[in-house]
Order: C-alpha cells, then sequence, then structure tokens
C-alpha cells in the first residue's frame, strides 16, 4: 500500500457539503489529486493535517 501525502484540507469543520464537493489534495506517486465527497452533509471533524502520511482507505474527514 502507497501511503499518500495530504496536502490540503478544502474544508472547515461544521461547514456543509455537497455530493461532489471537493474536501482534500492528496498526492500519490507524485501526482495531485483531489479527493471529493461521496455525500452531502456538515463536516463534523477533520482527522488529518497538511503533510500527513495516510492510507488510501483512512477516514480522513467525518461528515454527519
Amino acid at each position: 500500500n502507497d501511503a499518500l501525502l495530504i496536502l490540503g484540507i478544502l474544508v472547515k469543520g461544521g461547514e456543509e457539503v455537497s455530493e461532489g464537493n471537493p474536501l482534500l489534495v492528496i498526492e500519490s506517486m507524485k501526482i495531485e489529486k483531489t479527493i471529493n465527497s461521496n455525500l452531502s452533509g456538515k463536516v463534523s471533524n477533520i482527522l488529518v493535517n497538511v503533510d500527513d502520511s495516510v492510507q488510501y482507505d483512512q477516514v480522513m474527514i467525518e461528515i454527519e
């Protein structure tokens, strides 16, 4: 499993998001990629910081 690097966090706690909204910018194998929300709701918790190394299946942002 290749680790992903968090380059940017595009939302704040308490922010309302819709399905498809960009949440994070990550780097994987030297390629920048934007991670979009797969659901609509309110950002309840951001579990990562910029420059964190994470796994693809790790929970990074909780939305309720």
